[in-house]
């Protein structure tokens, strides 16, 4: 069999991007290839004991290597012995750093190089000095790839803007398993296994690591702008991240300790999902993220910015609710009107689910992966 490498940087517990390292592996043995994947991640990372139950669990065969950063160039080697060692076909990058020490490990491996931009990173929140590091870098080294694929549509264009030919950039929708995010409580029933009960009459939710581009102290600004009109909503974000304290602080300072709970990192978003009564994606800067694709899939109503992929997914009160990117206004008056309206919410929640059992498998997604290395790898025939 032909062998693919993943190779990702994480911080943390990870992120979207990970599930889909994860999982891609279990299905390449149908379609003629076998996965595994190597992390690089900080010395201590407290999130690598997680990610490594996560890679148990779907039994993908994982190394992880310890990455102190930027200037860290002794995963350059490690990572080309490992491709040499395994006899790597087709190196999978799904980051910046990855991106570049494939290009180095080419030099030393002969293997066909993917790169896949989630677009996940954002410039908010980094220095200067390191989004123009970050860009510039994977500028460059997408130049010697085989193949690019975007996960929405505006990675695809930042490609062609970049100068990467036609024949080698690819837009491939994110997608999940829609068996495995499927509902199988009630609201009520879930919140009980919960163990954590809301004080308002309807419940909003958000998932997300807590960084500027989420935009989750606009969505809490939202709430407090609602409860004060007399609408009884409460909202519990789940995830970890830089922002924890300072979005505290502002539940505080708007008084909202009771109605507004951070609920750190979830092992499984998937109960807490079935809590909810909408699913908020407030974010300011994205590409296509699972969570919205889960919560879909979940039954959920969700309310979501026109960020990246995600026009491309939901269509506006059919499938769920869309605001413009920024906008507190269209936000508000969403999260109202879903509040509100019994009809707009089963709509939304049967259309939704119905739209990713249809579109957005994960099975078919890695068959339209899988069919790009074997063209590629078939041009090394031919050559």
């Amino acid at each position: 069999m032909k062998r693919i490498l993943h190779v990702r940087c994480i911080n943390g517990f990870g992120g979207g991007p990970d599930k889909t390292v994860i999982n891609s592996p279990r299905y390449y043995p149908e379609f003629g290839f076998e996965g595994m994947v190597a992390f690089l991640h900080p010395p201590g990372d407290d999130g690598v004991r997680f990610l490594k139950q996560r890679c148990e669990s779907a039994n993908a065969q994982a190394v992880f290597f310890e990455d102190r950063g930027p200037s860290d160039l002794s995963v350059f080697s490690k990572l080309t012995q490992l491709a040499k060692r395994k006899g790597v076909h087709v190196w999978q990058s799904h980051d910046d750093k990855s991106n570049v020490i494939g290009v180095y490990a080419k030099r030393f491996h002969r293997m066909k190089l993917v790169t896949m931009g989630h677009g996940w990173g954002s410039d908010l929140g980094l220095h200067p000095w390191k989004s123009w590091l970050y860009k510039n870098c994977t500028r460059a080294s997408s130049r010697f790839y085989d193949a690019c694929i975007a996960v929405s549509k505006d990675i695809y264009e930042m490609y062609r803007e970049w100068g990467i030919p036609e024949n080698r950039r690819f837009y491939l929708c994110n997608a999940i398993d829609t068996e495995f995010y499927a509902r199988q409580y009630s609201t009520s029933e879930a919140r009980k296994l919960f163990g954590l009960e809301p004080t308002g009459t309807f419940l909003f939710g958000a998932l997300g690591r807590l960084a500027p581009e989420k935009g989750f102290s606009g969505l809490i600004k939202a709430v407090s702008a609602l409860r004060k009109t007399g609408l009884s909503i409460d909202l519990w974000i789940g995830g970890e991240g830089g922002l924890h304290q300072d979005l505290k602080d502002l539940i505080q300072d708007l008084e909202l300790q009771s109605s507004v709970k951070i609920l750190g990192h979830l092992d499984d978003p998937r109960l807490f999902l079935q809590c909810l009564d909408g699913f908020v994606l407030s974010s300011l800067a994205e590409g296509l993220p699972n969570v919205v694709l889960e919560a879909l899939s979940e039954g959920v109503p969700v309310i979501a910015t026109k960020v990246a992929g995600v026009p491309d997914v939901i269509q506006h009160r059919r499938s769920g609710y869309l605001t413009e990117i920024g906008n507190q206004e269209e936000l508000i008056a969403g999260m109202r009107e879903v509040a509100t309206s019994e009809m707009l919410r089963s709509t939304l929640a049967e259309n939704g689910r119905a739209d990713m059992v249809t579109g957005f498998s994960f099975r078919e997604r890695m068959r339209k992966v899988c069919n790009i290395y074997s063209s590629l790898l078939a041009e090394n025939i031919h050559q």
